[in-house]
């Protein structure tokens, strides 16, 4: 693929808020998904492994089961930044649900610092993120 073709099939990725940016994400993620948790690796394997390494800590972190702890809010959710931080908890419940099938389709589990993580683990802390952001909170009105 020449360099004109290149910028003009990603062209669109630079634009906030387009329909086919989400598309365009959603298909880069697809395949890096099927690379990640296959052995399709190949010579990139070791760069994968380091993934997978961030990956577990990312999760173990997200869990208060690692040395360095994801801070949480009183109410529970998880805390990284002053301003626009739910960014950050629904890219973290996500990941927390897609890595939970990667580790069922792998048939692994996750191990932390401080002992194994059931996958169980790993969907109620999605499950308790997204819960928290429609209402189910300290400061929700029922």
């Amino acid at each position: 693929m020449d360099q004109d073709n290149s910028q003009k099939s990603h062209s669109h990725t630079d634009m906030p808020n387009s329909p086919g940016k989400e598309l365009y994400c959603s298909r880069s993620a697809k395949q890096s998904r099927q690379v990640f948790m296959s052995s399709k690796a190949g010579h990139n394997a070791t760069v994968f492994e380091k993934y997978q390494q961030k990956a577990k800590n990312f999760m173990c972190s997200c869990l208060a089961k690692d040395d360095i702890n994801t801070q949480k809010t009183p109410g529970g959710l998880i805390y990284r930044q002053r301003w626009n931080n739910m960014y950050f908890v629904t890219s973290a419940a996500f990941l927390a649900t897609t890595y939970s099938d990667f580790l069922t389709s792998a048939g692994k589990y996750l191990k932390c610092s401080s002992g194994s993580v059931s996958l169980n683990e790993l969907l109620s802390f999605s499950k308790s993120q997204v819960d928290y952001i429609l209402g189910d909170n300290p400061r929700a009105t029922k």
